[in-house]
C-alpha cells in the first residue's frame, strides 16, 4: 500500500467518525496508550485507531495481553473496547444516544429479578491464555449486584446503536462492529440482548435471543408499537417514548 493509497484510505474512514469531533488536548494526545501493532492518528480533530498496515494484509488483529490491555488509554470522551480481538476506539455517543441508555435503565430498573442491578459503562472481559479475546462495554448491562470486574456472561445487555457500529473491522473480518458484538456476546454466552437503533432518526427497537450459539432476532418494534418480553425478567418497550 503506497503512502498515498494510505492516506486515501485514512481520509474515507476519518469522514465516517467525525460526524461529531471531540477535540483532543496535548496532554490527553501525550498520555495516550495503545497496544503494539496499532496506529494512532489524529484527523480532522478525531482520534482514529488502526491496525498497522501488515496486520490488515495478514487479515488478522494483533494480540492485545491482559497486561497490555491494562495499560491501554485514550481520551476521556472515547470508549476503547476489543471486539473480534481487534482493538475498537470510538468516539463518544450522541445526545440521543445518552438519552436512551438514561431512559432504558430508568425502565429496566424496578423489573429486575431480586440481587441484580443495571449498569452501563462496565467492561466484559474474556481472555484466553493471557490474552484479550474481547473486552466490549455495553451501552446497558444487568449484572448480579456487587459485581465490579465482569467475565462471564451477564443476565441481559443491549446496545443503542452509534454511527461507528456500521463500520468494519480493518483486519478480521468483513463484519460491522454490531455484527462483531453479537458474535462475540453469543460466543461467550449471553442469551438475551436488546438493540435500539437510530439509523432512520427514530428508535427501532429489536430483541435477540441466543438459539444454537448464535443470537436471533426474535421480535421488533417502532413507533407506537409496544414490544413485550417476558425473558430474562418483563419488561415493555414503546421506542417512540425512549425520545421523550
Amino acid at each position: 500500500m503506497t503512502r498515498e493509497d494510505d492516506q486515501g484510505r485514512l481520509s474515507d474512514m476519518a469522514a465516517v467518525v467525525t460526524r461529531s469531533p471531540s477535540p483532543i488536548s496535548v496532554q490527553e494526545w501525550d498520555e495516550l496508550y495503545i497496544p503494539e501493532g496499532y496506529r494512532a492518528e489524529i484527523i480532522r480533530y478525531h482520534l482514529v485507531v488502526y491496525p498497522e498496515p501488515e496486520w490488515q494484509r495478514s487479515g488478522s488483529a494483533p494480540p492485545i495481553t491482559v497486561e497490555e490491555w491494562e495499560k491501554v488509554t485514550v481520551p476521556e470522551s472515547y470508549r476503547a473496547e476489543i471486539v473480534q480481538t481487534e482493538l475498537i476506539v470510538s468516539p463518544a455517543p450522541s445526545y440521543d444516544h445518552g438519552r436512551i441508555q438514561a431512559a432504558l435503565m430508568f425502565l429496566f430498573k424496578p423489573q429486575l429479578p431480586a440481587g441484580f442491578d443495571v449498569l452501563t459503562g462496565m467492561e466484559w472481559q474474556c481472555a484466553m491464555e493471557g490474552r484479550v479475546a474481547t473486552a466490549p462495554q455495553p451501552d446497558v448491562i444487568v449484572v448480579p449486584k456487587g459485581i465490579h470486574r465482569l467475565t462471564s456472561a451477564p443476565l441481559f445487555a443491549a446496545e443503542v446503536l452509534s454511527d461507528s457500529d456500521r463500520d468494519r473491522f480493518e483486519a478480521v473480518s468483513t463484519l460491522t462492529r454490531i455484527e462483531g458484538k453479537r458474535l462475540d456476546y453469543a460466543t461467550n454466552g449471553l442469551l438475551d440482548y436488546l438493540e435500539v437503533d437510530l439509523a432512520t432518526g427514530k428508535p427501532v427497537v429489536i430483541r435477540y435471543e441466543r438459539h444454537k450459539g448464535v443470537l436471533v432476532e426474535v421480535d421488533r418494534a417502532e413507533g407506537d408499537k409496544r414490544l413485550v418480553a417476558d425473558r430474562p425478567f418483563p419488561y415493555e418497550i414503546v421506542p417512540a417514548r425512549l425520545l421523550d
